[in-house]
């Protein structure tokens, strides 16, 4: 009886103390993980874009520890627009907009140590943020009914151009669970909140057992190696004629450029999801933006993919006078536009007269009428 009661008080004591020490909190949840053989969730990444629109991302991730060191681990990062593979020395990544599986040099361990710290999903990780910044407590906040206690840590605290630029980052963790359940980014410029970038954590599956992580390849993708040697997609240049194009507008119409044939063409390979490419626009829709009669400009959709009902509600929210083509990234293949926002300027005859690769302010201006 006497074991009992002085297990009893051993424990509310250690409740007691995580209720007034969050930090005790934050040592628990990165211990329950670690603790684990193997660590499941999902996380639902919800991104503002520059379209005003919260672009919803899906990530499935499992983490498998291989030894007994903490920080030691295989997994399967899967999201909707690729993913990261790492099981028994063997690294690969899912390229979704290529539908390629990529192989890495398993001598060369740098080149895959530069991809895992370039992925988001890899960095927000509950495991990986955890181990890796130095958390402070700051408040208890209620989200969804739940209260969790929050926790933060300065990224970013700076004055650029004369602008004071700060950025926080939070985590807020169940007390009840112990597990990290969002994640928030905020930044500020000129101390005005400007961008909030939010992840939610759920579905968590630990297990206490070790377990065999296996990957099976999406079907439709072709395998290919890692190469250091990219290959270098070059713009047409100057003077080339350009490929002329029939296709769809955004309205169903037929576009077929010959038919512009005698006036110039201003080509604007963009994408909703680009901020220069949003500053470009609403540049040139100014009220008093115009570009001359001799010139037709053409919007040309591409890193869009699976995203018409955000490209019309875009430009529901941002029209334009003249087409917006959805779906250009065949078109973008044949002008050698790989990047956004990429403009052609095409001459009376079909040839290139200028290509301008990004937000070139000073360019669109000079086209002005």
């Amino acid at each position: 009886m006497k074991t009992i009661i002085i297990s009893i008080t051993a424990s509310i004591l250690l409740l007691t103390a995580c209720k007034k020490d969050p930090q005790a909190l934050l040592r628990e949840a990165t211990g329950k993980l670690q603790s684990s053989k193997s660590v499941q969730y999902q996380q639902t990444g919800l991104f503002p874009n520059p379209s005003g629109q919260i672009d919803t991302i899906n990530t499935f991730s499992t983490f498998v520890k291989k030894g007994s060191n903490a920080y030691d681990y295989d997994f399967v990062i899967k999201s909707d627009l690729g993913g990261l593979i790492q099981i028994d020395g063997e690294w690969k990544s899912i390229q979704q907009w290529t539908k390629q599986l990529v192989k890495y040099p398993e001598n060369k361990p740098e080149i895959w140590n530069v991809e895992k710290k370039s992925s988001r999903n890899f960095n927000l990780s509950p495991l990986n943020m955890l181990q890796e910044k130095e958390w402070i407590y700051v408040r208890d906040t209620v989200l969804n009914n739940n209260t969790l206690k929050n926790f933060f840590f300065v990224e970013n605290d700076k004055v650029v151009d004369g602008n004071k630029v700060y950025t926080e980052q939070h985590i807020f963790i169940n007390p009840e669970t112990k597990l990290v359940e969002r994640w928030a980014r905020l930044n500020y410029y000129k101390n005005k909140l400007s961008q909030i970038l939010t992840v939610i954590y759920s579905d968590y599956i630990l297990n206490s057992s070790p377990e065999r992580l296996t990957f099976t390849n999406p079907p439709g993708y072709t395998s290919t190696l890692y190469t250091e040697k990219k290959e270098v997609i070059n713009p047409l240049d100057v003077g080339q004629e350009a490929p002329f194009f029939k296709i769809k507008d955004l309205q169903n119409n037929e576009i077929d450029l010959e038919d512009y044939r005698g006036k110039k063409i201003l080509l604007n390979f963009s994408s909703i999801r680009c901020g220069y490419c949003h500053d470009a626009l609403k540049l040139m829709n100014e009220d008093d933006y115009k570009l001359p009669d001799n010139i037709q400009a053409f919007y040309l959709s591409i890193q869009d993919q699976d995203q018409l009902d955000k490209l019309k509600y875009y430009f529901q929210k941002m029209p334009i006078s003249y087409p917006v083509i959805p779906e250009a990234d065949e078109i973008a293949k044949l002008y050698g536009a790989a990047s956004t926002p990429n403009f052609f300027l095409i001459d009376e005859e079909g040839l290139i007269e200028k290509v301008v690769i990004g937000f070139d302010k000073e360019f669109l201006l000079n086209l002005k009428q």
